[in-house]
């Protein structure tokens, strides 16, 4: 503590005002720096949001989706919403719960009539939705 006192008593407070000043300086252009890096990284991914969701409403005019009754289609919505309600409502510290998790996550699979990886995606985007 008194090597901080012997430098204020010592550094005349023009010195001190000039260091602070710049190091502010460096501190705002950091800043600057990230918040570029971070304007860039947030076009990139809405772009590629964009382009998924375009890929995605194609896959979805091609798909047998489409072909499906009514009926049919609204059993397998409920479907998915409960799946993804009770993988939402596991607890992934629990090994049997971890168990219960993958069976779900097939089945959400199945239904959804995806593979492993958009699965995995979609978790991963719904987890942080609701952790962040």
């Amino acid at each position: 503590m008194s090597d901080l006192s012997d430098f204020f008593r010592k550094t005349p407070p023009q010195v001190m005002c000039h260091q602070l000043a710049q190091k502010n300086a460096q501190i705002q252009a950091q800043m600057q720096e990230i918040g570029d890096a971070y304007a860039e990284e947030l076009k990139k991914y809405r772009q590629r949001l964009r382009d998924r969701n375009r890929l995605r409403r194609q896959l979805d005019d091609q798909t047998d989706r489409t072909n499906l009754e009514p009926d049919e289609e609204i059993e397998r919505e409920k479907a998915v919403q409960q799946l993804t309600n009770a993988i939402a409502a596991i607890d992934v510290t629990d090994p049997q719960s971890l168990k219960i998790y993958w069976e779900k996550k097939q089945l959400l699979a199945e239904q959804l009539r995806v593979n492993d990886s958009q699965i995995r995606q979609f978790l991963l985007a719904y987890a942080q939705t609701y952790l962040n």
